[in-house]
């Protein structure tokens, strides 16, 4: 009977969202992150659309994404 390896994460994803002022043009990336699951990651992004289409937000959604990248290279490019 072969021995089950447990295998080590080597790469993780993380949330890209980037909004804009409602009222001017200032546009903010956000990275949230790592998630070891992809899955947690687009719940993520779900969760920051709905905050945003509340009519006391002062921000609106531009564009959002799941990206994976390898453990050492999470700082912001």
């Amino acid at each position: 009977m072969a021995r089950k390896m447990t295998k080590a994460p080597s790469a993780a994803w993380r949330a890209v969202i980037t909004t804009r002022s409602a009222a001017g043009g200032d546009e903010r990336t956000e990275y949230l992150g790592p998630y070891w699951r992809r899955s947690d990651a687009q719940g993520r992004i779900s969760n920051r659309k709905r905050n945003l289409d509340q009519t006391w937000s002062s921000r609106v959604l531009v564009s959002a994404h799941v990206e994976s990248a390898p453990l050492g290279d999470w700082e912001e490019a």
